[in-house]
């Protein structure tokens, strides 16, 4: 299945929440906001929010720094 991660296509196997995505890109657990679709995700509804071919999703992680 094609989705599209911070602008860029990826191919994933099947079906899978956005905690799998998650997991499956080596973020970290402590992921700063994801959006699907252009809608803000919780953190606790991304084991329950399943992707479909063709969505889009941003990932942002937290940037230490000053």
């Amino acid at each position: 299945m094609m989705i599209i991660v911070n602008g860029e296509s990826k191919e994933v196997a099947g079906q899978m929440s956005i905690a799998e995505l998650i997991a499956f890109l080596g973020f970290s657990e402590k992921v700063g906001a994801v959006a699907y679709n252009m809608t803000f995700v919780p953190s606790d509804s991304y084991e329950k929010t399943l992707l479909s071919e063709g969505d889009e999703v941003e990932i942002l992680a937290p940037v230490c720094g000053g």
